[in-house]
């Protein structure tokens, strides 16, 4: 948890936010991460640590840029933001892993239908 919030503090100069954030930990079956505008609370699934500290960082991020805009929305503002700091070819690298992860904890089988992991 110590290198989560180091790397938190990192996350939040890049992306030029300054207040608070507790960062919580939690098991989603289907989620990557969230953020909870009202408690400024981050929540990332530990399905997904080992992913790499690239990947968590593209998770922090993502949520801070939220927090940053107090938005749950990815319109194009969010988008302008998020590339800001995280090069695009990254962001597509991160997702992959992270959907690929999520598929693989849920046990979905390639080319099957459903309604599918989500990035918050």
């Amino acid at each position: 948890m110590e290198e989560l919030e180091k790397l938190l503090a990192e996350c939040k100069k890049l992306v030029g936010y300054e207040g608070p954030v507790r960062i919580a930990l939690k098991p989603y079956k289907l989620k990557a991460a969230t953020a909870n505008i009202k408690s400024r609370t981050i929540t990332v699934n530990t399905h997904l640590l080992d992913l790499g500290e690239d990947v968590i960082r593209y998770l922090l991020v993502h949520e801070l840029v939220h927090l940053k805009l107090n938005s749950r929305y990815h319109d194009s503002v969010f988008h302008e933001e998020l590339l800001k700091v995280v090069p695009e070819d990254e962001v597509r690298r991160a997702r992959h892993m992270i959907i690929e992860r999520l598929l693989e904890i849920n046990n979905v089988r390639r080319g099957r239908r459903s309604s599918g992991p989500s990035l918050d």
